[in-house]
């Protein structure tokens, strides 16, 4: 975000309704980091018109991924007019044939990221036989129509509707006219040729005539039998062939590796270096693929190693979060020692606990065992857990995640139209989303100021969010150091699962989240049960990792956890082995 937002919203909304074109970038970078990419595609595109340089570029980033190179190219062309580095660079690049064509491919099958898409290959491929001539280009588009995959278009965007296969016939005509005699386009002008026999011999685009069909159908392949058409490729010598053949063999032959073989020393039959090929050659038999077999088993051990301690830092960044956001908020308006203390206190033993979560797992679960003496209770890590998790819910930073919150509120006190949606809320109610979220930072932080009692800070709760139940956490014969590494344990599990409950209730009849501990087959089952639905969990609100990393820490601790149903009423289950939390 620019300077621009260290302006109040309201001077923001003023500037932006005024038509400022930095306001407009400002509230669509907004938007964009809110992930709503269509309202910030249109509030790019309004600051763009007024000539915003940066506002340009991203306006044409946004037609790249609408699929419109035309449009694309004319607002990289306009922000390049202004000095605009990346345009310039990014310029040159989209108006390369060759790696317009690259783009084509890759949605074409779908690699480097890209969602496999025939229509937006279509596109490409278009813009680089129209923009570029690109033989490549022109064959690929008669073939996409020739198919009847594609939306077909024409130069102008237009659907077309009639002359369809004229249209594609010509494309193939003028293909076949940028091959040429041009080595590399030797399998390109194969293809075209077998296509061109297809449209003479049915009458595609063009009147039939056998003659033609058949003098095009020697020149080009058989398509009847892939096996045919690749080994059709293989006869000719080009270093082209020779860099494609590791895709070839990897797409259609990699169960097989006595055609694989062969395949390789067909292609190589009249190249240099034939001792040097017979090397490579090995590479294909049973006993190296038995040897790759191997290494991609250890490459996935090593892989999932990775993915684990990936998920273990983003976890302890984010466990982080709420004693830091309580620090933050105390340093600018409490300064209580004691929210200092607890939240310094929590996160070191949050530091001691992720130390050995990530280095011997029975170290941790002997720590558990034989922290059983002290003040520490289910209740009292409850408590505080949830101060934490809304003093970082109810920051600036943590406000996106409980936006539905806001809504439901406002709706209930007749602050906003009954029928809002996520949407309008975000483009009409912003102003109205800021000031309830300094309402109810404020609001919570004043309770604890006051030492307010758990039970008062619940109908605080279910004033501003929903009625919490809890049964079972009145527990003696649990008991255990304060700040200690079990207190730390259960801080963490209690933690992620009632974030999550948080930021995924929805409960149009205001049904209460229910939180349980209770006792089943030798194990301690803490239980969450969270009315919500399933579109409002398919709205990103974090890093998605949380499952991931409790899987990882029952594992560690010989507890049982099985990732919740995908149903509406969303109910999360950890059990704890008795031995780590009760002495026999």
């Amino acid at each position: 975000m620019t300077e621009q937002n260290t302006l109040s919203i309201s001077e923001l909304q003023q500037q932006v309704n005024a038509g400022d074109a930095l306001a407009q970038y400002d509230l669509a970078r907004h938007y964009a980091e809110c992930e709503h990419f269509d309202l910030a595609f249109e509030w790019f595109r309004k600051a763009a018109e007024q000539g915003f340089a940066e506002a340009q570029y991203e306006l044409a980033i946004g037609y790249f991924h609408r699929g419109n190179p035309p449009k694309l190219v004319e607002w990289l062309e306009k922000a390049a007019e202004q000095g605009h580095v990346e345009a310039i660079s990014r310029l040159k690049e989209f108006k390369d044939p060759d790696f317009c064509v690259q783009i084509a491919s890759s949605y074409s099958i779908g690699v480097d990221g890209f969602e496999r898409n025939a229509n937006l290959a279509f596109k490409w491929f278009f813009y680089a036989a129209t923009h570029g001539g690109s033989a490549i280009g022109n064959f690929e588009v008669a073939r996409h129509i020739l198919e009847g995959k594609v939306v077909a278009y024409d130069e102008k965007g237009a659907v077309i509707e009639n002359g369809l296969d004229e249209f594609a016939f010509a494309k193939l005509k003028k293909a076949d006219e940028l091959c040429g005699d041009i080595k590399q386009y030797e399998i390109i002008k194969k293809g075209v040729n077998c296509l061109l026999a297809a449209c003479y011999d049915q009458g595609i685009g063009i009147k039939k005539n056998r003659e033609l069909a058949q003098f095009h159908r020697q020149l080009g392949i058989d398509e009847s039998d892939i096996k045919k058409v690749y080994e059709s490729y293989l006869d000719l010598p080009s270093q082209f062939t020779k860099e494609s053949l590791g895709e070839i063999v990897a797409n259609n032959f990699e169960d097989n590796t006595d055609l694989t073989q062969k395949l390789i020393e067909h292609a190589f039959k009249d190249s240099k270096g034939e001792q040097e090929f017979k090397k490579f050659s090995l590479l294909a038999s049973k006993e190296i693929a038995k040897k790759n077999q191997e290494l991609e088993a250890k490459n996935k051990q090593l892989t999932e190693a990775q993915k684990e301690l990936e998920d273990m830092m983003s976890m302890f960044a984010h466990k982080f979060r709420s004693p830091l956001d309580a620090i933050i908020y105390n340093t600018t308006h409490e300064n209580q020692v004691k929210l200092y203390t607890e939240a310094a206190q929590t996160m070191r033993g949050l530091l001691n606990i992720f130390s050995i979560i990530s280095t011997d797992a029975e170290i941790l679960k002997d720590k558990i065992k034989q922290d059983r003496l002290g003040n520490g209770r289910l209740a009292g890590v409850f408590s505080k857990t949830l101060d934490m998790i809304l003093l970082h819910l109810l920051s600036v930073s943590g406000a996106e995640k409980i936006q539905q919150h806001y809504m439901a509120y406002a709706k209930a006190h007749g602050q906003c139209d009954a029928d809002v949606n996520y949407k309008n809320w975000c483009e009409d109610y912003f102003e109205l989303e800021q000031a309830l979220q300094a309402e109810w930072e404020q609001s919570f932080a004043l309770l604890l100021n006051q030492s307010a009692t758990l039970e008062q800070r619940l109908a605080w709760l279910e004033q501003h969010f929903f009625k919490l139940k809890l049964i079972g956490f009145e527990r003696s014969d649990i008991q255990f150091k304060e700040y200690g590494v079990t207190e730390s344990f259960l801080t963490i599990l209690l933690n992620e699962i009632l974030v999550n409950a948080f930021k995924y209730y929805s409960s149009a009849s205001k049904h209460p989240v229910i939180l349980e501990w209770t006792e089943r087959d030798s194990y301690q089952v803490f239980i969450c049960r969270n009315p919500s639905i399933r579109s409002e969990r398919t709205i990103i609100k974090g890093s998605h990792k949380g499952q991931a990393f409790l899987s990882t820490l029952a594992r560690k601790t010989g507890s049982i956890f099985t990732k919740p149903t995908p149903q509406d009423d969303f109910v999360v289950e950890f059990g704890i082995p008795d031995e780590l939390l009760i002495s026999k």
